[in-house]
């Protein structure tokens, strides 16, 4: 997707937002996963590699099915808006 220049800022703080976000959340889950009783068929870590990996391959997937491939193809934008959007980009481009 095409951000304008004035919506970029808000677009890079929400990503670095998320980044914090995913170090608390990822901080707990990792604790939660050293709890793990030694002498099991996996390791404490091997658990968590494992969990992040199948979550991450699950994700991938979801994004490949749900993402359109540009705003024209996108089908929460009437015919009228994906106009304005290709007059947009011949005109920033």
């Amino acid at each position: 997707m095409w951000y304008k220049r004035e919506e970029q800022t808000a677009i890079v703080t929400y990503w670095y937002m998320m980044n914090g976000m995913q170090q608390i959340v990822g901080g707990l889950l990792a604790y939660c996963f050293t709890l793990i009783k030694p002498g099991g068929a996996l390791k404490s870590w091997q658990a968590l590699f494992l969990a992040y990996g199948c979550v991450s391959v699950l994700w991938g997937f979801f994004v490949l099915w749900w993402l359109p491939d540009s705003p024209m193809k996108a089908k929460c934008f009437k015919e009228e808006d994906k106009v304005c959007f290709g007059c947009e980009q011949e005109l920033e481009g």
